[in-house]
This record gives C-alpha cells, structure tokens and sequence, in this order.
C-alpha cells in the first residue's frame, strides 16, 4: 500500500526523529519502500537509542528479514501481513481473518497481541514459504477477480445485458460455498472435486463449441480460457494422475478425438 495522500518518503524516511518513544510500529508502506526506508532508519539512528522496540511490516511476500538492517540499532523485526484484499478502501482489521507473521521474539509478541486483539488467526511464515503465500493469495483473490473482469469483458463483447453479471457473480459464490464445504470436510485437496464445468465433465464437444464462439466474439482470451481448461483437466485427473503427479495436459481438440479420461456425468453447469 503507498503512504497516505500528502506523505513523502522524506516524512517516512525521517520518523524516528519526529516521534514520541512507543514499543512497536507498524509500517504499512509499499514493498519497494521497504529497502529504503529501512537504510535510511539504521543509518538515522546509529548513534541515538531508537524510538520504538519493535518495528513490523505489512507486506505479504517479504517475511521479516527486510527489515534486518534494524536489529544493528536495536530494534527487534517482525512483520504481521493480513489477508485481505486492498483495491482501494482499507478494511477494518477485524474483517481480516487471518495473518501470516514471523520475526524476533519481541516482535512476535505485537503481533499475537494485535491478531488477538483483531479476533483473527495467526501462523508463522517466512523465507520460500512466505512468496509461494503471497503467491496463493494472489491467485485467491485477484486471480478470481482477473477472471470476473474477463467475464464482464466477454459479455460486453457479445451484447449481453449488464444485468446478467449479478447472475454469474450468484454462480461464482455459490461454487465457492460448495467448494468451502468440500474443503472443511474432507481437507484442502478435495477442493477439486467441487469443480464443475465442460472440462471437468471430459465434454469435448461442449469445448470446441466454447473454443469457435471465443475465437468469433473474443479471440484475445483465447489463451486463458484454453489455460483454465488445461488447469480443470489437471486439477480433476482421475486417482493416482492428481496434480502432484500431473505436470502437463493437453486441451482436446476435436482434431485429437478428446481425452482418454472416461466422461464424468456428475459434474454441473
């Protein structure tokens, strides 16, 4: 997230001389401040006892270790990112649910004082795991969205009335309910058996339909539509061929006569 309107890097980079004595801060700045703002406090407060104990960023794929040049000033590092999504208005933190941290001792106590005082969860994540995180988040939350905006896209393109996006929107949440209970009942990795859909049906002819409509109305997502077919068909690969030992499918064509995968009739819409 930037700063607040009116709020420079200089102002953020000079804090620590402005402020009061606390016990903790936190530093909710754009990534790519991090780096620099974190030198530029080392640096500031190299010869004067610092401000604040504890110093936690808000980032989702940088785990504590940005913030390292601090711990030579003093400062114990944490970082507290949670999860929720942030196109432009802040939430409230008690609308987080859940939050990865990891950090300094000192700082992770902040942080489950903070979570608890926000009735949220938190786990410790850090290093590669906090960037394959961040990653699935971004998948969860603006890859959805990315693929609703290609949705209103395609309506556009074919004349289809605005009002029809309430609809699929009522699709999109109640697979997503049918998919959170699978989850809650039989473990993350049933996810796949909620989705529906032609290429999860092994229905070829359905998808060659769908492939000449697209290239007709809307060629340009012809590449991430034929993608999502190829991740479905991953993703629901009969037992023993899961997508831990799936690495690649290919979209059938009606040239390749389909899948080998025996239809599966159960799946809708």
């Amino acid at each position: 997230m930037p700063p607040a309107p009116g709020v420079s890097f200089d102002d953020i980079a000079n804090l620590p001389a402005t402020i009061e004595p606390f016990d903790a801060l936190l530093l909710t700045i754009a990534d790519h401040a991090l780096v620099p703002v974190t030198l530029s406090w080392a640096e500031s407060l190299r010869d004067q006892p610092p401000p604040f104990r504890a110093v936690l960023h808000t980032s989702g794929s940088f785990d504590s270790e940005v913030l390292a040049p601090l711990r030579s000033v003093g400062i114990a590092i944490g970082s507290l990112h949670p999860l929720c999504a942030f196109p432009h208005v802040l939430p409230s933190a008690d609308s987080c649910r859940f939050f990865a941290m990891d950090g300094d001792p000192e700082a992770l106590t902040v942080a489950r004082r903070l979570v608890a005082a926000w009735h949220g969860t938190a786990h410790q994540i850090s290093g590669d795991r906090r960037v394959v995180y961040h990653l699935a988040a971004s998948l969860a939350a603006g890859g959805v969205v990315t693929l609703l905006a290609a949705v209103a896209e395609l309506m556009h393109r074919a004349d289809l009335p605005d009002e029809l996006l309430s609809g699929y929107l009522a699709l999109l949440l109640g697979a997503v309910d049918v998919a959170a209970e699978s989850a809650e009942t039989d473990g993350p990795r049933a996810l796949s058996t909620a989705i529906t859909g032609p290429a999860a049906r092994d229905d070829m002819e359905t998808l060659e339909r769908h492939r000449a409509a697209l290239q007709t109305v809307c060629p340009d997502l012809l590449p991430t539509v034929e993608a999502s077919w190829r991740e479905t068909l991953r993703q629901t690969a009969p037992s023993g061929q899961g997508p831990a030992e799936t690495r690649e499918v290919a979209v059938p064509t009606a040239e390749t006569g389909g899948s080998d995968r025996p239809r599966d009739t159960s799946r809708s819409a």
